[in-house]
């Protein structure tokens, strides 16, 4: 057999089918010696074994658009049929005509009315003029000469008496116009309140004439001395 038969003699299918299979896989191997080889220069390198790859994710979709709030439409104005009122004709009037003859009309004034004149007021009379608030009375005077009807008569007080007080007191009575005495004052004591306390009573004891004035009585203060002696 010669070498061009041996050419020229037919592959079977298996092997067609396997050297694709075959190939990868050899070159997978050639790939893989070259990795083995570099690996000094990578850990001289101090390069990392494992490389990590990030894939960048593409952005997420835009949302979908909102759809269109739908407006509502106002409502169309109601159309209202308007009443049409044809104007109304004015009837006539029949025509009115006087005779010739007829009178003519008596037109009578309105006569003015007569102004009432009113009756006159008569003026009320002016108030009277208020009387004259009468005088206070005079403050009584002092007189020193008065008449009794009844004279004093003083007691001797005994305790005055067994001491052997004796003195003058003088009285200052205020005597009404009737004569009777309304208050008496010691004006002048005797320096004994015992004696000046019977002179007191015994003044407003007594009683006296009425002091006059133009024939009036009128009231005043009376000067009245009364002496306490043991020698009378």
């Amino acid at each position: 057999m010669t070498a061009r038969s041996v050419w020229r003699t037919p592959v079977p299918a298996w092997v067609k089918r396997i050297a694709p299979l075959t190939l990868v896989i050899a070159a997978h191997a050639v790939v893989l010696l070259g990795l083995l080889s570099l690996a000094p220069v990578r850990n001289a390198l101090n390069v990392p074994a494992v490389l990590t790859i990030d894939m960048i994710r593409p952005p997420p979709p835009p949302p979908p658009p909102m759809p269109p709030v739908a407006r509502k439409e106002p409502p169309k104005p109601k159309e209202v049929a308007v009443a049409r009122t044809l104007p109304q004709p004015v009837p006539q009037l029949p025509l009115l005509v006087a005779p010739a003859d007829a009178p003519s009309p008596v037109v009578i004034a309105e006569q003015p009315e007569t102004p009432r004149v009113a009756p006159p007021v008569e003026a009320a009379p002016a108030p009277a003029a208020p009387a004259p608030a009468p005088k206070p009375p005079a403050a009584p005077k002092v007189v020193t000469a008065v008449e009794y009807v009844r004279a004093p008569q003083p007691q001797y007080p005994a305790t005055a008496r067994r001491r052997g007080e004796q003195g003058r007191v003088m009285l200052r009575v205020l005597v009404n116009t009737q004569g009777q005495p309304e208050r008496a004052e010691v004006q002048q004591s005797s320096g004994v309140a015992a004696l000046d306390d019977a002179a007191r009573r015994a003044a407003l004891q007594a009683l006296f004439k009425p002091h006059l004035e133009n024939g009036q009585p009128v009231p005043v203060w009376a000067i009245v001395p009364i002496i306490f002696s043991l020698e009378g």
